[in-house]
């Protein structure tokens, strides 16, 4: 996400999950962003992009996947 948005680096961290929404006109997830001292919030749109190694979509599905374990390691799949 750092590498899609435009901020300082600190500024990441007052994102919320709660905060982002789907905009269905322009097909795009809008994430916001927080400035870090004022706290005002602009919005900021995710678009897919074509190389799948710099797209948010990709990255936000990995990270799910691995996170919320959908990938599970031969030692996880043996204690089940």
């Amino acid at each position: 996400m750092l590498g899609s948005a435009v901020g300082r680096a600190g500024e990441v961290k007052f994102q919320c999950f709660d905060d982002w929404r789907f905009d269905p006109w322009l097909q795009v997830t809008d994430i916001g962003w927080r400035e870090r001292k004022t706290l005002m919030k602009h919005g900021m749109h995710m678009v897919p992009d074509i190389i799948y190694l710099v797209c948010f979509y990709h990255a936000i599905v990995c990270y799910f996947a691995l996170e919320d374990c959908i990938y599970r390691s031969d030692e996880m799949v043996d204690r089940d």
